[in-house]
């Protein structure tokens, strides 16, 4: 039953959005009653969480696609082009893994399992920085810096901050993303 409520609670944040989600609406898809859920979820937060590692997981599959590159370089960049593909393709997790509040999508109460799978995509994109060898030596800053500057330009595209098509967006970061990469 609990994987039953997690795909019901999924589908519906992902169809809805955090403010029309319901653990009522988890139940009736799920054909339990509301409360039947606490007994595998003990709030609506932990529901969320596991939403979220199911968007991590995903995402961890783009980064993947990274590893077959010559170069930490070309690797760097390939993974900043999964960063984009995941956030189109997959725009209702991006939101809730990069640009909800942690109260809002199960982080408050980050638990060893959770907090695992979000750190290591962190730190396959550090090694990247780390395996490229860049002439600024504080890591911490340049991939945060590296991440920012992706995580801008999508999140801008996203909330239709930036009048231009798919397409054009595509071309535009692509192009802003390796002309940063390569001032490096």
């Amino acid at each position: 039953m609990k994987k039953v409520i997690i795909n019901c609670a999924r589908d519906i944040y992902l169809e809805k959005g955090y403010n029309n989600f319901s653990m009522r609406k988890v139940a009736s898809c799920a054909g339990i009653s509301a409360t039947a859920i606490y007994r595998h979820f003990p709030d609506k937060e932990s529901l969320l969480f596991n939403i979220l590692l199911t968007g991590f997981r995903l995402f961890a599959s783009y980064l993947k696609r990274c590893e077959s590159e010559s170069t930490a370089f070309k690797r760097l960049q390939k993974s900043s082009q999964e960063y984009m593909n995941f956030a189109l393709e997959h725009p209702e997790f991006y939101e809730m893994m990069f640009m909800t509040s942690t109260q809002m999508t199960g982080l408050k109460n980050l638990n060893k399992k959770g907090a695992d799978e979000m750190q290591a995509t962190y730190l396959y994109h550090q090694q990247l920085v780390v395996d490229c060898d860049f002439k600024w030596h504080d890591i911490d800053q340049l991939t945060a810096a590296i991440w920012a500057f992706g995580h801008g330009l999508v999140s801008l595209y996203l909330v239709d901050k930036l009048p231009i098509s798919e397409a054009e967006f595509i071309t535009m970061y692509d192009t802003q993303i390796n002309f940063y990469l390569l001032q490096l």
